[in-house]
């Protein structure tokens, strides 16, 4: 009578004596594989590493600064060569029962021409002094400067006045200079040879002891007075 046999039991058997026994490693190539390893060098303990490192680090560096030289050197290259208008007033004509008339200049301390140049202005009596954050009136374009082309050292003239008429409250405020003055704004727009935008504004007041002397100046000089005229503070600008 055969014996049964339990497959089961025999594959194990079979699968346990195919499978080879691992061998334990001796002390001594135990020691061997941890100085191996403890004269593995790290990245980061690698001096090449650091050096590596610095000197890229160096590069990127001077390749940034002489980009920063080269812009800096460029911009003041052009600050150098573009054009720089102002705009002041230079004389006042007032005469009693008409519209009080204000001659001013745009000019061009700069070492290029500036073209299309526009200026604006307004003249009107306003308190003194002004109010932080008042807001002037609308500025009306002068059409004979606009368009122009303002050359280094060359004077652009131009004249403004009021709407109308003082009336005689406003006139004696006016000359008496100690709440209301009459203000000149002004604003010239140009372009530089570079193509740039620029903007200039002024804000001058005159009245009380400036007005009577730029009155009578003005009799003798013809309108040559502007230097009688005070900047108000806050207000000036130029970009």
């Amino acid at each position: 009578m055969k014996q049964d046999t339990n497959p089961t039991d025999s594959d194990e058997t079979s699968t346990q004596q195919s499978t080879p026994s691992k061998s334990v490693p001796s002390d001594q190539e135990t020691k061997k594989y941890c100085r191996n390893a403890k004269n593995r060098k790290r990245p980061l303990r690698d001096p090449n590493f650091w050096l590596l490192l610095g000197a890229f680090i160096a590069a990127v560096g001077a390749a940034y600064y002489t980009r920063q030289q080269w812009l800096t050197a460029d911009d003041t290259e052009k600050r150098q060569l573009r054009a720089y208008v102002s705009i002041e007033p230079t004389g006042i004509q007032w005469i009693e029962g008409r519209p009080i008339e204000i001659s001013y200049r745009a000019h061009n301390f700069g070492l290029t021409p500036a073209s299309n140049l526009k200026m604006f202005s307004m003249v009107a009596p306003l308190q003194y002094p002004l109010p932080r954050g008042i807001k002037s009136g609308p500025l009306t374009e002068d059409p004979e400067t606009s368009t122009a082309v303002a050359f280094p050292a060359v004077d652009l003239f131009g004249k403004k006045s009021t709407d109308g008429p003082l009336s005689q409250e406003i006139s004696s405020a006016v000359r008496a200079g100690t709440n209301v003055r009459l203000y000149f704004v002004g604003i010239v727009t140009y372009k530089d040879v570079f193509d740039c935008f620029h903007e200039t504004r002024t804000v001058s007041a005159i009245g009380g002891a400036d007005l009577a002397e730029a009155i009578q100046l003005a009799g003798v000089r013809g309108t040559a007075n502007g230097q009688l005229f005070t900047r108000a503070p806050g207000y000036d600008y130029a970009k």
